[in-house]
């Protein structure tokens, strides 16, 4: 983790490989979901920082990773995916308490507004060949794309109760196109033969 460009590690790197991918701060504490593998283990498990202390929140078992992290007063909230039976399925982690989501589905981005809880990735839904960009609202499904072509989303941000998703999709040609949904309408893309691939996106 980098602070005003100076570097803490988090990890033991001689005996740890792991990554962190999100970070939030709160309350002047400084919490950071990512994922380490201990050299005892074969599979990810998620981890989180507060304050450099590292908290391990997998069972230990199974393949997973955290890919977004959010905090709303004293609740913390992870969003990644996991491997149960082989399947890849989305994991939601609140104060270590997980919930496994649905099959060959992979979460990028969590945030919480009005009390209510926003994640958003795909899923590669039954009947459909490509991946499906999704918003999940507190568990329930809205489909951002309709399947015809690979599409996923990476971020969400709300601003003034308008809910604005940003990732990408393929065309015919299968070129990466930037994708940016408000209120799960598309209402921006990037012109066919211009290959981008946002990660975040943020309003004001």
């Amino acid at each position: 983790m980098w602070k005003n460009g100076v570097a803490t590690n988090l990890s033991d790197e001689n005996r740890e490989h792991g990554n962190a991918n999100s970070v939030f701060v709160n309350n002047n504490n400084v919490y950071v979901a990512g994922s380490i593998v201990f050299e005892n283990t074969l599979n990810p498990q998620v981890i989180l920082w507060t304050n450099g202390i590292a908290t391990n929140i997998s069972n230990n078992e199974n393949h997973e990773l955290a890919r977004s992290l959010f905090v709303d007063e004293d609740d913390i909230y992870i969003a990644g995916y996991g491997f149960e039976n082989e399947i890849q399925v989305v994991k939601f982690w609140k104060n270590g308490n997980v919930t496994d989501g649905l099959n060959h589905a992979h979460a990028n981005s969590i945030k919480i507004y009005n009390n209510d809880v926003y994640v958003v990735g795909y899923e590669n839904s039954e009947g459909f060949n490509n991946r499906v960009a999704k918003l999940w609202l507190n568990g329930e499904t809205i489909n951002l794309s309709d399947g015809t072509y690979d599409a996923w989303a990476e971020s969400i941000h709300i601003y003034e109760n308008d809910v604005y998703i940003v990732g990408s999709g393929n065309n015919s040609n299968e070129e990466d196109l930037v994708k940016v949904w408000k209120n799960g309408l598309t209402i921006s893309s990037t012109a066919d033969s211009i290959y981008a691939s946002p990660l975040s996106i943020f309003v004001k």
